[in-house]
């Protein structure tokens, strides 16, 4: 019970966080990283949604291979949008440090797709 209030809790939060985030990034210009990177955030979300309240999104099998898209891209982005492309005064460590605390605040989500795609049959065996 426990563990389904903190899934509950984090997918809110995390709404939050991808909300600020993805405000932050509307407002300048429009760059293929966006492109996919709004949608992939959103559907992901989607995932840990249908996860904290046990509801089955799609098809197991999507979840399944969205995960590693969304591990391997969210590494991808982060060192674009703050390494190649970022902020110009930002050193190399600073560029670790963001990408690091980026990767603590999603770690969970992360771990929610895996349990919801791999391991949560009550999920998908549910009729209706």
């Amino acid at each position: 019970m426990k563990t389904q209030i903190f899934w509950k809790i984090y997918v809110w939060f995390l709404t939050v966080v991808v909300l600020v985030f993805l405000g932050g990034s509307i407002t300048g210009p429009v760059s293929a990283i966006k492109i996919i990177d709004i949608p992939l955030s959103l559907i992901a979300l989607a995932g840990l949604f249908g996860f904290a309240y046990e509801k089955s999104i799609l098809m197991k099998t999507f979840w399944q291979a969205l995960l590693p898209v969304v591990v391997v891209w969210d590494l991808f982005a982060n060192l674009l949008w703050n390494g190649v492309y970022g902020p110009r005064d930002f050193a190399w460590l600073e560029v670790v440090f963001v990408i690091a605390v980026y990767y603590v605040l999603f770690s969970a989500e992360y771990v929610a797709l895996y349990l919801y795609a791999f391991r949560s049959e009550k999920i998908w065996n549910k009729e209706g």
